[in-house]
C-alpha cells in the first residue's frame, strides 16, 4: 500500500482540530487580553475540552484500522508483534522526554526534591500517573492510550466480532454509569475524567468502525 493511500487528510484535518482545540484550552491568552480575537478565543476554551476526546476517538478509529486490517490480511493478530511496534513507536521520544524532565526539574528550576521527582516519574514510567500522579500532570492522556493499547489488542484477539460489537457497547456504557456514580458520589469532575474506565469509551467506540470496510 502506498504512502498515498496510507494517508488520509480528513483524518490530520481532524488532529489538527484536535491540536487547536488542546492548545486553546490551555492557551496563556485570556479572553479578554486577545483584542479582536477575544470572540473566538472565548469559543476556543469552552470547546477545548473536546480536543482530548477527539484525540482518542481518532486513536481508537486507527488502532481498531490496523488491527482488523492485520486479522484480514493474515487471517489472524500476532498481539505481540503488535504491542512491540506500539512500543517502539511511542517509547524511545516518551523516555527521553521523561529523562528532560528530570535533569531539567532537577538541576533548572529545582521545582522538587530528587526523590519526589524520581518517585513522581517513575509513575510514568509504569503507565500509572493518572491515577499515582505525576509532575507533569499533562501526561496522563498518555496513560490511558497506554492501557487502550495493552488490553484491547487483547480484546481484539480472543473474541468473535459479534462478541466484540457487544463489548465495545459495554464499554461504553459502563464508562457513561461510572462518570455519572462517581459524579453523584462527589468526585471532581477533574479527578473523573483522568480515569481509563472513564475515557475510553471514545476509544472503543471508534475502534469498531473501520470494520466496516476491513471485515
Amino acid at each position: 500500500m502506498s504512502a498515498e493511500r496510507k494517508r488520509v487528510v480528513q483524518l490530520d484535518i481532524l488532529r489538527a482540530v484536535a491540536i487547536l482545540l488542546v492548545l486553546f484550552r490551555h492557551g496563556p491568552i485570556a479572553p479578554k487580553e486577545a483584542g479582536h480575537f477575544e470572540g473566538f478565543v472565548r469559543v476556543g476554551a469552552c470547546l477545548g475540552w473536546a480536543g482530548v476526546d477527539l484525540f482518542f476517538v481518532l486513536s481508537g478509529f486507527l488502532i481498531g484500522g490496523l488491527l482488523f486490517q492485520e486479522i484480514k490480511t493474515y487471517g489472524s493478530l500476532d498481539v505481540r508483534r503488535f504491542l512491540i511496534r506500539r512500543a517502539f513507536k511511542i517509547w524511545p521520544t516518551y523516555f527521553v522526554y521523561l529523562a528532560f524532565v528530570f535533569f531539567f526539574a532537577l538541576f533548572v528550576t529545582q521545582e522538587m526534591p530528587g526523590r519526589q521527582l524520581v518517585h513522581g516519574l517513575f509513575n510514568n514510567v509504569i503507565h500509572l500517573q493518572n491515577y499515582l500522579g505525576s509532575p507533569r500532570t499533562h501526561t496522563w492522556s498518555l496513560a490511558v492510550e497506554e492501557h487502550f493499547y495493552l488490553v484491547w489488542p487483547l480484546v481484539v484477539w480472543s473474541f468473535r466480532r459479534a462478541v466484540l460489537e457487544r463489548i465495545c457497547l459495554a464499554v461504553i456504557a459502563v464508562g457513561l454509569v461510572l462518570r455519572i456514580a462517581l459524579s453523584l458520589a462527589g468526585v471532581s469532575e477533574l479527578s473523573i475524567s483522568v480515569l481509563t474506565p472513564c475515557r475510553v469509551a471514545s476509544e472503543s467506540g471508534s475502534h469498531w468502525m473501520p470494520t466496516a470496510s476491513t471485515l
